[in-house]
């Protein structure tokens, strides 16, 4: 059985983690970007992936940065959700490197890992979401906000790159 396989492996937690990569890996391949994994010294800095745009990884507004959380929905000590929002208990807030987003996957309350997905000949089913912030300056420790609205998709994603408007005010 997989749980006795996962239980001799790792603690759950690093399930939660893996689950959360996976899940933004298989939306960012949906919308045709490139992702890439940080390196220890921009984990440091609240950065778990950084996404491109399609052959542009260079230029300004190229890339966005990703902090990710992978959180069951049954862990009241960091997720609440009402009816149009979702809080995450956010501990290590980080001043944003750019464009740089907060991205919560919400995992199933109950079951184990194998129970997260579902793989047949015919389909792959990932259950819950994700919803995303942008990691502001100055963002404080404790519950962050948001809005249902921003439930991250593979049709919004691209998005989420600051436009040359956006580069221009933050100077």
């Amino acid at each position: 059985m997989l749980s006795e396989f996962y239980s001799s492996m790792t603690s759950l937690p690093d399930y939660k983690d893996s689950f959360a990569e996976a899940y933004l890996f298989a939306i960012s391949a949906a919308a045709g970007l490139p992702i890439e994994r940080s390196t220890r010294r921009t984990d440091n800095l609240g950065i778990d992936l950084t996404l491109s745009k399609k052959n542009d990884s260079v230029s300004p507004g190229s890339q966005i940065n990703i902090q990710l959380k992978g959180v069951a929905e049954n862990s009241a000590s960091m997720f609440k959700e009402d009816e149009r929002s979702i809080s995450y208990n956010f501990h290590n807030p980080c001043n944003p490197i750019g464009a740089h987003y907060l991205v919560v996957v919400r995992l199933p309350n109950d079951g184990t890992p194998e129970d997260w997905l579902t793989l047949t000949e015919k389909e792959l089913i990932i259950r819950k979401c994700a919803f995303y912030t942008k990691i502001v300056p100055k963002m404080k420790s404790g519950f962050v906000k948001i809005p249902k609205t921003q439930l991250l998709t593979h049709n919004n994603l691209p998005t989420l790159f600051p436009s040359a408007i956006d580069l221009v005010n933050n100077l």
